[in-house]
């Protein structure tokens, strides 16, 4: 669909390296259609494979895995991967699209804080019938991860802008109307979620565990300086109130937005931040809370909790 966006048109497979030379199969597979496109003999180290991104459907579930024969049998050598399929548009948002023609939902991931920039729950969501545009948060070479928690840099929120423009064109590419986008994420990715919904007026979200105050989160209960300071230009105090604002301020002019939220009960995220928060909005009736509450206090328990939920409330949204 954003042909101009491929990272690379062109993907090469090579004769598996820890596979001795014999009669090996590649063996493409397209999981949404159930079909195999490409089933491809290698014999040799010098054998090769290139694959046109082009000539693949929009949708983009493959996955491909090696085959050696034994016993006059085809036997698994190396087991699926999935395909992936890289885009950067022109302002150096890295992200990958998943086409859905039959949805008129848009589900927009937004990653978690982890140590190098990444693509979330990939697999977790591809069973569900929704177009599905994940959003990688690589945008600086000043934080260890390169991570601006999706905002931008020394106050000018320009990735906010870079972001809502890219979904903005996908979304009317496809023809998906504002209330029919469906933000989600955990931790960082929720934060992501919600400042994103309440800014630009989309309908849901769908957050395990979400950062809401981030100013907080960074230089009083955790201490990602350097993040701070490259978001806000600086540390202090004022610092603190900007970041907070970032996403209070949102809240004031928000369209409706449902915001399905699954959080430990004895998580710091639960007291600091969504009973505050939803202090702060109790008197706004555009924002709408459905909140699950579980019994965990480690934050990272929120990666197998989140799945599942997210799957029933995203089928539930889109089955509406």
């Amino acid at each position: 669909m954003f042909k101009k966006d491929l990272e690379k048109r062109y993907i090469t497979f090579n004769f598996p390296k820890d596979i001795p030379e014999q009669n090996t199969r590649f063996v493409l597979y397209n999981e949404k259609d159930e079909e195999f496109p490409i089933l491809s003999n290698m014999f040799s180290k010098k054998d090769y494979l290139k694959i046109d991104t082009l000539s693949l459907q929009p949708h983009y579930q493959y996955k491909y895995k090696y085959q050696v024969r034994k016993n006059e049998k085809w036997v698994t050598a190396k087991p699926y991967q999935y395909l992936h399929i890289n885009f950067k548009n022109e302002n150096n948002v890295k992200y990958r699209f998943f086409r859905e023609p039959e949805s008129k939902y848009l589900l927009v991931c937004f990653s978690g804080n982890g140590n190098v920039p990444a693509f979330n729950y990939i697999g977790a969501f591809s069973k569900l019938k929704i177009n599905r545009l994940y959003i990688k948060d690589e945008f600086t070479s000043e934080t260890f991860n390169k991570s601006v928690f999706y905002v931008g840099t020394n106050q000018k929120n320009e990735v906010m802008d870079y972001i809502s423009e890219l979904i903005d064109t996908i979304s009317k590419k496809i023809n998906v109307d504002k209330k029919n986008i469906i933000c989600c994420g955990t931790s960082k990715g929720g934060y992501a979620s919600v400042l994103y919904a309440l800014a630009y007026g989309y309908g849901h979200c769908v957050v395990g565990s979400p950062t809401l105050y981030l100013g907080n989160s960074l230089l009083v209960e955790g201490n990602l300086r350097e993040h701070a300071k490259v978001i806000s230009g600086n540390t202090d105090k004022n610092s603190i109130l900007w970041m907070n604002n970032l996403l209070l301020s949102k809240t004031q002019d928000s369209q409706k937005c449902e915001i399905h939220l699954v959080i430990g009960e004895e998580e710091r995220r639960y007291d600091k931040h969504l009973l505050p928060f939803m202090e702060f909005v109790k008197n706004n009736k555009n924002i709408i809370f459905q909140i699950q509450l579980e019994n965990f206090k480690e934050h990272k328990k929120i990666a197998t909790i989140y799945p599942p939920f997210a799957r029933e409330r995203i089928s539930d949204i889109i089955q509406d």
